[in-house]
């Protein structure tokens, strides 16, 4: 697939009836994998009606490969986007699609004037974001599951 054949586009509120039902799954996934426990997808859902969350989706003229929920916030003062969640297609995530995507997250977050992208997410997402950075992120907080 050639960089030029993908695209990105950020879902205007008024067309999210008609790509929810494709993407709704890959945020379920993530949010059943996430250590911090999860929210419902009808939650999601409104949060992205109301305009809280920014529901960005990358693929080809074939299909939509994959998806991000960003939220915009302030924590401690530092301008932040958040990426909520992230999904798709596993070889759409990690390859041209999700490198797309997460281009377009970066400059979502420098054009809301934002210090940083937060991802919490399990331990690869810190291999996978320093290759498309070219630099190690910053790892601000570590969760442990220990089995009792």
């Amino acid at each position: 697939m050639e960089a030029d054949q993908l695209r990105v586009c950020a879902v205007p509120v008024d067309r999210l009836a008609e790509v929810w039902p494709a993407v709704a799954p890959w945020f379920a996934q993530a949010f059943a994998r996430n250590p911090e426990g999860t929210q419902s997808l009808r939650a999601t859902r409104q949060r992205v009606a109301r305009g809280r969350y920014l529901l960005l989706m990358a693929g080809d003229a074939a299909a939509v490969r994959c998806a991000a929920l960003l939220e915009s916030g302030a924590p401690r003062g530092v301008r932040t986007v958040a990426v909520v969640a992230a999904g798709g297609e596993r070889q759409a995530t990690f390859a041209g699609p999700g490198q797309a995507l997460w281009r377009a997250i970066v400059g979502v977050a420098r054009e809301q004037g934002a210090a940083r992208v937060r991802v919490v997410g399990r331990p690869g997402w810190v291999k996978w974001c320093a290759k498309q950075e070219g630099r190690r992120p910053a790892i601000k907080q570590v969760i442990l599951d220990i089995g009792v």
